[in-house]
């Protein structure tokens, strides 16, 4: 017994005594034993966690900001006839952004609506945003029109296998308010002298409708037609030249859609005519409707001449159509006593002068 009790006081004596030294007695409450099997947890999943390719910093370009992975950079800034461009690379992608003012193309201006579709996946985030995704998800471009009138544009490409990549970035994506349809039209009516295919019709104190050409290219130029109901203090898109996707339904697709110059009256809240000089050859397109523009019939109204310009006029209940031809210096003038059906010319041409 007396054996055993000093092996017991002399472990007690070496776990107290250390070095000369009093030592606090090394007890484990299960607390602690708990915090560290959860730190050792910690540091193994940590251990095992997958190294994440998602974007993991924020950078600026102008007024816009993106997310992109750490190890892209910002290789150059430049600005070209105005337009300035941001473009960052990393890992063999590329990603630009791009600025536009709207004073260097008033065309930017109208809605992204009536694009043929072609082989790449778009789609509308309204009038005035527009995705185009190609080459299975590793290009993305996205068009965003601002309220201030600001053209931006996001193009990025990324390798094969980078669709998520390209999905995270695109969705980090930040710019200025998008434009509704009325301040893109407020934006219009101010550029109006800029751009070259414009008419305006406000029959009473409340309804009022405005048509704008897009950039002609070849024989083919795209029409918007705007109506407001409140005096100007909002606007719809009431139509737009469709080029695709029409043939089975011509009476709700029946738009302009040619190149030529364009004239618009309305004499009330629901009957109007557009009539465009169709300047390839010797006719003058004719377009109707009955209930505010949301339809229109077609008919074409032959000339003895190519038309330069046609100019609509009405007054009580008669439509006048006045003509002017290319390399003439004559004008034609035709009337209409039922809003557009039948015309009449009168019978000389009158002469513009020497």
């Amino acid at each position: 017994m007396r054996l055993r009790l000093s092996i017991v006081a002399m472990t007690i004596g070496v776990l107290l005594i250390g070095g000369g030294v009093l030592a606090k007695p090394w007890v484990v409450s299960p607390k602690s034993l708990a915090q560290s099997r959860d730190s050792k947890a910690t540091k193994e999943k940590a251990a095992t966690r997958p190294t994440s390719s998602h974007p993991i910093h924020r950078v600026n370009a102008g007024r816009m900001s993106v997310v992109l992975p750490a190890n892209w950079s910002q290789v150059s800034r430049t600005t070209t006839y105005g337009v300035t461009t941001w473009t960052f690379q990393g890992n063999g992608n590329q990603l630009q952004l791009s600025a536009t003012p709207m004073a260097l193309n008033y065309f930017q201006l109208l809605p992204m609506k009536g694009y043929p579709s072609g082989t790449s996946a778009s789609k509308n985030h309204g009038p005035y945003q527009r995705e185009t995704v190609q080459s299975g998800g590793t290009m993305i471009i996205d068009r965003v029109l601002s309220a201030g009138g600001t053209f931006y544009r996001f193009d990025l490409q990324t390798g094969p296998g980078g669709q998520s990549l390209a999905t995270t970035i695109l969705k980090s994506w930040r710019h200025p308010k998008t434009a509704t349809v009325t301040d893109a039209v407020d934006l219009i009516r101010q550029a109006a002298t800029g751009l070259p295919s414009y008419a305006q019709s406000f029959p009473n104190s409340n309804d009022g409708w405005i048509l704008v050409g897009g950039a002609p290219a070849t024989a083919q130029e795209g029409f918007y037609l705007f109506q407001t109901q409140n005096a100007g203090k909002s606007w719809t898109l009431e139509r737009y030249t469709q080029w695709s996707g029409c043939s089975s339904t011509p009476a709700s697709c029946t738009f302009l859609g040619g190149a030529g110059d364009p004239s618009m009256v309305f004499w009330n809240g629901q009957d109007g005519i557009i009539t465009e000089a169709m300047m390839a050859i010797a006719q003058i397109a004719v377009y109707r409707t009955e209930d505010g523009g949301r339809t229109w019939s077609f008919a074409l109204l032959p000339l003895p001449h190519q038309p330069q310009n046609a100019v609509l006029t009405h007054r009580g209940s008669m439509l006048t159509l006045t003509i002017s031809f290319l390399g003439k210096r004559s004008q034609l003038v035709e009337t209409s006593p039922d809003g557009g059906l039948n015309w009449t010319p009168i019978p000389a041409e009158i002469p513009t002068g020497q």
